[in-house]
């Protein structure tokens, strides 16, 4: 059975319909109660301003081999940058402190606090994934099998890696030890309306990701990104056991931008080739030519396994909206 076969893709469709509304249980690590759906960004602070229709553009990037689901999807505000993490009272008792406008960002238990949720998110994403790959292997092509047997695998080393850096972030978050994690911020000029929070993993080699089979603890980035008072907010964390090489070089590179074309292209590389869980605004979403998106999905789909630091592209999506922009303030 090819993609084609209608049978297969209705499996394909309830299969990960099923993953995808599973009830999770609370991540906090003495709690087993039901988790809630949640913001991993403040909706009233950080998603609110840039939807003033109450609409958001978020990435879909659950394609495995159904390219039809890659797409940026037109979301209420109320699900968007969603997850299930934790319940009720954990999800308002731990996240409280930075729930308010006056919030420090560069404060290290802010940056703790706001990389738990991104670790979290990510951790309740691959147990999903790997949930929707159990259910399928037996019931797919023997071509796929190969397939879908090394996806198990990898899902499986990324969710036990994410589970000790849970455990190392929840040493900052509950007791206040910060030797695990050091974060920078960056507050920039130049606004996009665009959220990101993901936690990234790149590869050096030369030999496609073999640093990153072969790693007892992969190097894991905590990448935020989002527009708050009217500023970018640029939050970079680094597993401090690690040499974060690729983290440093984007610091650097977002420290020493020259202009908002720059800056938008830096933007724009990290949502193609390093962190796929973003939304837009609707009015940064319209400004997109249709060809330039149709090639940002057909990159996306080409790379989306490759986590080399070689990888680059000649896109901007949003060099239309930084033009328009540059004109109007002139």
């Amino acid at each position: 059975m090819g993609m084609a076969d209608p049978r297969l893709k209705q499996l394909f469709d309830d299969t990960m319909s099923k993953a995808m509304s599973r009830q999770a249980t609370c991540m906090h690590p003495t709690c087993n109660n039901n988790a809630i759906k949640s913001h991993i960004l403040q909706k009233s602070l950080i998603l609110k301003p840039i939807a003033p229709q109450n609409q958001l553009y978020c990435f879909q990037p659950n394609s495995s081999f159904n390219p039809q689901i890659l797409h940026y999807r037109k979301v209420g505000i109320n699900s968007a940058m969603t997850y299930q993490g934790f319940c009720n009272e954990h999800d308002c008792s731990i996240f409280k402190p930075i729930e308010n406008k006056n919030v420090d960002w560069s404060n290290i238990n802010s940056q703790y606090i706001l990389g738990y949720r991104t670790v979290c998110r990510e951790l309740d994403i691959k147990q999903r994934m790997f949930l929707f790959f159990k259910i399928m292997y037996p019931k797919v092509n023997p071509a796929l099998l190969n397939y879908y047997f090394y996806s198990l695998k990898g899902l499986e080393s990324g969710i036990d890696d994410l589970k000790t850096y849970k455990k190392i972030i929840e040493n900052g978050v509950f007791n206040h030890d910060y030797t695990g994690y050091s974060f920078q911020t960056i507050v920039s000029d130049y606004f996009l309306e665009l959220c990101i929070s993901s936690s990234v993993t790149v590869s050096y080699s030369k030999i496609i990701n073999k640093d990153i089979v072969d790693a007892d603890l992969i190097e894991l980035n905590i990448i935020n990104i989002f527009p708050f008072n009217g500023k970018s907010i640029i939050i970079v964390g680094f597993a401090n056991h690690c040499e974060n090489i690729w983290a440093h070089d984007l610091v650097k590179k977002i420290q020493n931008v020259k202009s908002f074309l720059e800056y938008s292209k830096i933007l724009n590389d990290l949502i193609l080739f390093r962190t796929e869980f973003n939304c837009m605004s609707e009015k940064l979403y319209n400004s997109i030519p249709e060809n330039e998106m149709q090639q940002f999905l057909r990159e996306y789909k080409e790379n989306e396994n490759n986590r080399s630091v070689r990888l680059t592209s000649d896109l901007n999506l949003f060099h239309t909206f930084v033009e328009q922009v540059t004109v109007n303030q002139q």
